[in-house]
């Protein structure tokens, strides 16, 4: 009896040791050279993405600001939030207009998302 439970302990963990040995190989992937203006956009993409992040936090520290700020502040919190929320329409616009960017019109493209990048850089540092 005790030579029968062994041998199946010993089937059943050499069944597991031989299917964690026999993995799959994975696809062979193809990396070559990547189009230089594809890893750019991606690159874009991602700041935006970062910068409207930054934004969408600030304008919800705003509203909190906003419920118990003083009347006296209270148009200054309104003003910055109201640019705030235009630049993130502009950042979603933005943001559209890169993912669908190719290799051929993406040096139209680029300076516009540059720009737009540094206005709501230049927005977001007074708080910092």
């Amino acid at each position: 009896m005790k030579h029968l439970i062994i041998a199946t302990i010993l089937i059943a963990s050499s069944a597991t040791v031989n299917a964690q040995l026999s993995t799959t190989s994975p696809a062979a992937t193809t990396q070559g050279a990547q189009d230089p203006a594809k890893m750019e956009v991606r690159a874009m993409s991602g700041k935006l993405k970062d910068l409207l992040g930054q934004v969408s936090q600030r304008i919800g520290a705003i509203d909190k600001r906003l419920e118990v700020v003083v009347p006296a502040e209270r148009a200054s919190l309104e003003g910055a939030k109201e640019g705030l929320e235009a630049a993130k329409a502009d950042l979603e616009a933005s943001l559209s207009t890169v993912n669908k960017a190719t290799s051929t019109n993406w040096k139209e493209v680029k300076p516009g998302a540059d720009a737009l990048c540094e206005r709501v850089a230049s927005l977001l540092a007074p708080a910092k």
